[in-house]
């Protein structure tokens, strides 16, 4: 499981890291903000384990304020046309 923590963390520092236009190298801002989506996520479910809670709803509200405290120093990406 530790493995697979670490393998997922990394795989969202180096998308994060193309968000931020940062490398995602060191704990920098990528890691970091990587670090809080995954304490994020795990709090969510120890809860879903003892709590009546929508595991979905409370999971995309901690990717929208963790998106929140960061939005303005993330480089907007057009869609796809």
């Amino acid at each position: 499981m530790s493995k697979i923590r670490a393998q997922y963390e990394d795989l969202l520092c180096l998308s994060l890291a193309e968000d931020f236009g940062m490398s995602p190298e060191g704990a920098g801002k990528p890691r970091l903000v990587a670090g809080m989506l995954l304490a994020g996520s795990s709090y969510v479910l120890r809860r879903f384990e003892t709590e009546q809670i929508d595991l979905v709803e409370e999971a995309v509200a901690v990717v929208d304020d963790v998106e929140a405290m960061f939005a303005d120093s993330m480089k907007l990406q057009r869609a796809a046309e």
